[in-house]
């Protein structure tokens, strides 16, 4: 008894630090990435800058704008790959968290007797209830099919009846005041 107590102490603490690892991590890597955002934004904003201060030079206002234009396609181009890029900080702490309870449910059947008993009651039951259901047969199962797509299509034709004499009539009855 107090072996088990012992593990779900130790499991617990294990538990509670793997989250708190994961995160801090998954808190720093989202201040990497709004850092890299501003520093980003200051490049452009910078550029810009220069432009405003040296109006007068015709060669170098273009050039700024080209390369304000290239770094906003490259804002853009960023953007787009972020909305694809994978999180792999969330699919670890998704990973590691599943993996903790498997172990947790491993380490509590082989060591609590009592939980050991109310799993395999559990699956005992289970199984015994998934033999009591009935299937219907294939007949049963084709007619119902079919009585389903076809009260589907016979509204389906209603609502389209419904929304042409509606439509139909509020554009009646704009000619009739109009």
């Amino acid at each position: 008894m107090k072996t088990s107590k012992i593990l779900a102490v130790i499991l617990s603490a294990i538990l509670m630090l793997t989250l708190l690892t994961a995160t801090v991590f998954a808190d720093e890597t989202t201040a990497e990435n709004a850092d890299a955002t501003a520093e980003v934004t200051g490049e452009s904003t910078e550029v810009t800058g220069d432009s405003t201060e040296d109006e007068h030079d015709h060669d170098h206002s273009e050039t700024t704008a080209t390369t304000t234009g290239s770094s906003s396609d490259h804002d853009d181009h960023d953007h787009d790959d972020h909305d694809h890029e994978i999180n792999w900080v969330d699919i670890i702490v998704s990973a590691s968290i599943i993996v903790l309870l498997a172990l947790a449910f491993v380490i509590c059947y082989f060591a609590i007797p009592k939980f050991r008993a109310r799993v395999q009651k559990f699956f005992s039951d289970y199984k015994s209830e998934l033999n009591k259901i009935t299937w219907s047969s294939k007949d049963d199962v084709r007619k119902n099919t079919i009585t389903v797509i076809v009260i589907i299509l016979v509204l389906v034709i209603v609502i389209a009846l419904l929304d042409f004499i509606f439509l139909n009539g509020i554009e009646a009855l704009k000619h009739l005041v109009g």
